[in-house]
């Protein structure tokens, strides 16, 4: 490198009043392009602040430094799986009548696609195991398999958990 990143590189003066002029010309060309706004994946209780920060960057034709994340590799294989087995119960339901499932369901579509393995993995009690996974995604918003986004959610019945879909 011409010049490697050091510490007293980073912190010198010309280098902070370089990385300020590159912010500044960003927030006055953002300005000059009608102050756009984020709105679509605002953090709860700093939708302002990640609307602010999200309209300025994507402005620039960037990601959106606050939208979910999307792997193909790498990361939480079980979890991936579970929603691929979600997105495939969900893209067969009509969205006039949205669906509640229950724990059996869930199991037997991962068992079909051959995912069950990964989706409780050699627990003792299946159902236990996906009940504890199915906790992380409520109130998740997830994509089913024909393109629609929804709403994963848990509520709690006396003959057991359901878990109720809402299209979004």
């Amino acid at each position: 490198f011409k010049n490697p990143i050091t510490p007293s590189w980073l912190f010198s003066d010309s280098t902070r009043s370089r990385f300020l002029a590159a912010l500044w010309y960003l927030v006055r060309a953002w300005k000059a392009k009608g102050r756009p706004l984020e709105r679509e994946n605002g953090k709860p209780s700093f939708e302002e602040w990640t609307g602010l920060v999200g309209g300025i960057v994507t402005s620039f034709g960037m990601a959106n430094p606050f939208a979910a994340r999307e792997t193909t590799s790498g990361g939480d294989e079980a979890s991936r799986a579970l929603k691929m087995v979600i997105a495939g119960l969900v893209g067969e339901c009509e969205e006039d009548t949205p669906p509640v499932f229950v724990t059996d369901e869930i199991l037997g579509r991962a068992e079909e696609m051959d995912m069950l393995e990964l989706v409780v993995g050699f627990a003792k009690e299946p159902k236990r195991a996906l009940g504890h996974r199915l906790k992380k995604l409520k109130g998740r918003h997830l994509v089913d398999s024909r393109g629609r986004l929804f709403e994963f959610g848990k509520r709690e019945a006396s003959a057991g958990a359901k878990y109720p879909v809402r299209f979004l």
